[in-house]
C-alpha cells in the first residue's frame, strides 16, 4: 500500500511537472515583392456557324500566342486553362441560335515589369477577355524563415512579460511548433501604377506569416 502512495506521489509530482510552464503563441509577416505573375486571357466568340466561330477563336489565340512569344514568353510558360463550345438559343433580340466559342490562356510572366507590356500586346492581338492577374513569388524559403525568426522574438517576449508579472523567471524551451502561411497580399492593397508601354497594373507586396507555439520552463526567484 505505502508503495502505491509513493508512486502515485511520483507520477502525480511528474504531471504536474509537465504541465508547468509558460505556453504562448507568437506571430511574425515577411514582406516581398513578387517576381512572376501569372494572367489568365483569351477570346469568347460568337458566330451562328459553329465552324466560323472555332476558326475565329482559333486563328485569335494563335496570334495572341505568336505576341507573347515575340514579347519573350517561353512556350513552356503558356497553356490552355479553359476551352468550351456551347449554343445560345434563340430569344428576344437574338433571333437566331448562335455558338460561342470560349478559349482561355494561362500566361506565367517571370519577369513582372513586363506584365503591362505584355497585357496590351495580348488584347492588341485579339484577346478580349482578361480573367485575372496573380502575383506571386517562386521562392518564398528566405522569407519564411524570417517570418519564423520574427514570430519566435514576439513569443520570447510574451513569455518574458508573463514572466514577470508572475514573479518567475524564464527557463529553457521545452515545445515548439510552426506554421507558415502565404503568400498573400497586406491590407491595404497597394495601389495600380502605370506600366511604360503596357496596361496599368502593380504587383505590390506580398506577405508570409509565420506562426509558433512555444512552451518555457519557469524557474521560482
Amino acid at each position: 500500500m505505502k508503495k502505491l502512495l509513493i508512486m502515485g506521489t511520483f507520477l502525480i509530482f511528474m504531471i504536474a511537472q509537465a504541465q508547468s510552464g509558460i505556453t504562448v503563441t507568437g506571430s511574425g509577416t515577411a514582406y516581398g515583392e513578387p517576381d512572376i505573375a501569372i494572367i489568365e486571357l483569351g477570346v469568347n466568340i460568337a458566330n451562328e456557324d459553329i465552324s466560323t466561330a472555332t476558326d475565329e477563336a482559333n486563328n485569335s489565340i494563335n496570334q495572341i500566342m505568336d505576341v507573347l512569344s515575340q514579347n519573350g514568353i517561353d512556350s513552356k510558360d503558356i497553356r490552355t486553362s479553359y476551352f468550351n463550345i456551347w449554343t445560345e438559343e434563340p430569344y428576344d433580340g437574338q433571333p437566331t441560335r448562335k455558338y460561342r466559342v470560349n478559349n482561355v490562356l494561362s500566361i506565367t510572366v517571370r519577369d513582372v515589369s513586363k506584365v503591362g507590356e505584355v497585357l496590351s500586346r495580348a488584347l492588341d492581338a485579339g484577346a478580349n477577355m482578361v480573367n485575372s492577374i496573380q502575383y506571386a513569388i517562386a521562392e518564398t524559403d528566405a522569407l519564411a524563415a524570417q517570418a519564423r525568426e520574427l514570430a519566435m522574438q514576439n513569443a520570447r517576449a510574451k513569455a518574458e512579460q508573463l514572466a514577470s508579472l508572475s514573479g518567475v523567471s524564464l527557463g529553457v524551451v521545452e515545445m515548439i511548433s510552426d506554421s507558415v502561411s502565404g503568400p498573400s497580399y497586406p491590407e491595404p492593397m497597394y495601389e495600380a501604377r502605370a506600366v511604360s508601354g503596357g496596361t496599368p497594373v502593380s504587383g505590390g507586396q506580398l506577405a508570409v506569416s509565420a506562426t509558433v507555439q512555444v512552451r518555457y520552463t519557469i524557474v521560482n526567484e
